[in-house]
């Protein structure tokens, strides 16, 4: 497998993923997933939420458009629906990002003139895209562990391989 066949295949993967959680979060009653369920942490809405504000952050920066947000914690939709309708755009809009890619892409150098939370000043796209995606999974992990503290128990999403034509769940709200 190519690289870049592994990077889409992560694509489809976390549009998969989130289908998961999507539905699963559906049969939740509306306060499970807006309150704490857990003291001290965040709601389910809230950690969805920022994963989703950095998701468009990203695409954004690649599509060379903007996304005027000054907190990824800034929550986006009021509305359960409008999040929804908003996380599956975004999904595609990534898979489709990443489909269009080229190795030559891929191993181009990004470079950082302003001071980030490291010292890092250059590094390759392609570890800017594996960044994204393992950023997706570890905050979809923490949804999925305060997920096994109600009624939907723990969900299955460590998938090993996730075909593309049957990556996207039925989401119906």
């Amino acid at each position: 497998m190519k690289f870049l066949d592994a990077v889409i295949a992560k694509a489809h993967y976390n549009r998969w993923a989130n289908s998961v959680v999507l539905n699963a979060a559906k049969s939740l009653p509306t306060e499970q997933i807006f309150a704490p369920l857990v003291p001290r942490l965040d709601t389910i809405y809230a950690i969805l939420n920022h994963i989703l504000v950095v998701d468009k952050l990203w695409v954004a920066e690649l599509e060379e458009g903007s996304f005027e947000v000054t907190d990824t914690r800034a929550i986006l939709h009021a509305k359960w629906d409008d999040y929804i309708e908003d996380r599956l755009r975004t999904d595609d809009r990534i898979v489709g990002i990443v489909s269009a890619l080229s190795d030559k892409e891929l191993e181009a150098t990004l470079y950082c003139d302003v001071d980030t939370h490291s010292d890092l000043r250059e590094w390759s796209f392609a570890c800017e895209i594996d960044h994204i995606f393992r950023h997706q999974t570890h905050h979809r992990g923490q949804v999925v562990l305060l997920m096994e503290t109600t009624s939907v128990g723990r969900l299955k999403i460590d998938q090993l391989f996730v075909h593309p034509d049957s990556d996207r769940l039925n989401v119906g709200f």
